[in-house]
């Protein structure tokens, strides 16, 4: 799979976020998230070990550290805690209240 293109999938389970440090803002997809670490599929490079906010649209935002770089996007992780447990488990139960995307046939 390229670059991004998951994000192009119409499909329910997309949790679509911002991504952002001194270097830029990209827009990201969760592929996998954790109260200690998130896989975010961006074309955002932040060095390694760089310092990034990971903000989701509707529950707001945490801070952590790049710690890998992949194919499709950046490994961050989290100093785990009470607020990066609530950020995963809201994250989640935001995209479980979003309504199934309809396919066209």
């Amino acid at each position: 799979m390229g670059k991004l293109a998951s994000l192009d999938r119409n499909r329910a389970s997309v949790k679509l976020c911002i991504l952002t440090c001194t270097e830029g803002q990209w827009p990201g997809r969760l592929a996998e998230l954790s109260a200690r670490s998130a896989l975010v599929e961006t074309t955002g490079r932040p060095a390694l070990g760089a310092t990034v906010a990971l903000v989701h649209p509707d529950v707001g935002g945490i801070v952590g550290t790049v710690s890998r770089h992949g194919l499709d996007g950046i490994a961050i992780e989290f100093t785990i805690s009470a607020e990066t447990s609530a950020f995963a488990l809201a994250v989640t139960a935001q995209n479980m209240t979003k309504p199934a995307a309809r396919t066209a046939r």
